[in-house]
């Protein structure tokens, strides 16, 4: 059964300004950005155990294609993924703390 995955609203903007960005450099390319996105939040509802956990209790993962990481926790009793950060790992990690 696929976890249930709620998306903090900060999280939500790191991925429309990402968007953005993107559609600034070239038209559809933000779009092709949010699909990966998607995917990978698909991926991870699928298998939230599935990828590192990198501080302490947040999990990562690659978004494939461009140079985004999603952060997440694991709510395993409640079977609950909630999104942190969605973010460019061209910036510092501390940036998003």
């Amino acid at each position: 059964m696929a976890y249930k995955l709620f998306v903090n609203p900060s999280a939500r903007l790191d991925i429309i300004e990402a968007i953005d960005w993107y559609n600034e450099k070239q038209p559809n390319l933000g779009f092709r950005l949010y699909k990966y996105i998607q995917t990978t939040l698909e991926i991870i509802r699928s298998n939230p155990s599935g990828f590192a956990v990198r501080y302490k209790t947040i999990h990562t993962a690659i978004v494939k294609k461009f140079p985004y990481m999603i952060h997440y926790i694991v709510d395993q009793q409640t079977e609950t993924i909630s999104v942190l950060a969605v973010l460019c790992m061209h910036r510092s990690p501390d940036s998003w703390i």
